[in-house]
């Protein structure tokens, strides 16, 4: 992914700004190998990769982001990196992949009990990323947790960072999973 001229103007910042950045101008990358990490800052934190998570990225980096007092995007040299193959992650679509990112959505929201001001806001954007890969791969297979989805949108309403899209895709889905699934597959 290119990144967004903006981002790379921005100069040194805190992450969580950076980060609220890289979601609302769409270039946000989750996957950890697009970023550099001082090996002290990540001990300091104690911020590790869980062995049993699948989607590992989704749940590492924005808590990277959110606890980085200094970062700066620059422009890299592409280095292609993309295990996309048959077994992917980004090509599975079996439920364990949608329970991962259901028990990532649910660390998010009890992490974010703790936070406050910035961080809060900025890791209100990071619920709604991966909230919206949930639906995603929840569509495929079919299944939701409406009562989990109910709560976060309800967060994020409050939280005044919706879209009018948003809103719409997320109240039909609290309201009928099937006609929402309806819609998905008419547009595509």
């Amino acid at each position: 992914m290119e990144r967004n001229n903006e981002l790379l103007r921005a100069g040194v910042q805190e992450g969580i700004v950076l980060f609220k950045k890289q979601i609302q101008l769409r270039n946000y990358i989750p996957m950890i190998w697009a970023y550099m990490y001082r090996r002290e800052f990540l001990t300091k934190n104690s911020l590790w990769l869980s062995p049993k998570t699948i989607h590992e990225d989704e749940e590492f980096t924005p808590r990277v982001w959110n606890l980085a007092k200094r970062a700066k995007i620059i422009e890299t040299f592409e280095y292609i990196y993309q295990r996309e193959h048959e077994d992917s992650i980004i090509e599975s679509r079996d439920e364990s992949s949608v329970l991962d990112l259901e028990n990532i959505l649910i660390s998010f929201m009890k992490y974010e009990e703790n936070l406050s001001g910035k961080s809060k806001e900025s890791f209100d954007y990071a619920l709604l990323y991966v909230l919206d890969h949930y639906v995603y791969y929840g569509r495929m297979t079919k299944t939701l947790n409406k009562l989990l989805i109910k709560g976060i949108y309800s967060r994020l309403r409050r939280a005044k960072i919706l879209t009018f899209k948003q809103k719409i895709k997320y109240f039909l889905i609290i309201k009928s999973t099937w006609l929402y699934f309806l819609v998905q597959n008419y547009q595509e």
